[in-house]
């Protein structure tokens, strides 16, 4: 059984629930909307975010999710723990894998998480699909061959979590950007 959590460190987990996750729910109220999260990397956080109560939106409807991933074993064993409403696709890795949040239209996701392969790819294809104000999520940004890729990003608020996770005795980096203004707290 998977754990129904993103494989990222605890306390980025804990600015997930009690920061990124509230705000996208009370934007989606506001705008009467369903929330919608695009994903590379399918696992955990695709679990946690296909059950987590706080999508639930005005209209009571559970967002939409995009996930992908590239492993046929992986995909298939996360997949039969998604409950409801899914659009997950296994793709190979290549061009098509970072071009897949491509066949959205630009302000789309209110969230992207890149917990997948190729993460400068999906970093490039991915800022203009994000909301304003939405948020992007890289797990292990401590790694030097993400340095292109985040400085992408140097434009949006960004806070940079480091500490240990799940299954983990080493700790590890996870940076938690949102476009637009953040009024929360920075680390």
């Amino acid at each position: 059984m998977i754990v129904h959590l993103p494989w990222v460190p605890n306390i980025a987990i804990e600015f997930i629930d009690k920061v990124v996750m509230p705000d996208i729910k009370a934007r989606c109220q506001y705008h009467e909307r369903t929330p919608k999260i695009f994903e590379w990397g399918m696992g955990g956080s695709t679990l946690y975010f296909n059950r987590n109560y706080h999508l639930r939106t005005w209209a009571g409807l559970i967002g939409y999710i995009a996930s992908i991933e590239h492993d046929p074993k992986w995909f298939d064993d996360v997949n039969r723990e998604i409950l409801g409403q899914r659009d997950t696709r296994l793709i190979p890795l290549g061009p098509d894998y970072p071009d897949q949040i491509l066949r959205y239209p630009d302000s789309i996701f209110d969230l992207v998480m890149v917990d997948g392969r190729m993460r400068v790819e999906c970093l490039k294809t991915a800022k203009p699909k994000i909301t304003e104000r939405g948020w992007l999520i890289l797990d292990n940004s401590d790694r030097e061959r993400y340095k292109e890729g985040i400085a992408l990003y140097a434009d949006w608020d960004c806070v940079t979590f480091f500490g240990h996770g799940r299954d983990s005795d080493i700790p590890w980096e996870c940076k938690i950007w949102q476009k637009g203004p953040y009024y929360g707290p920075k680390s």
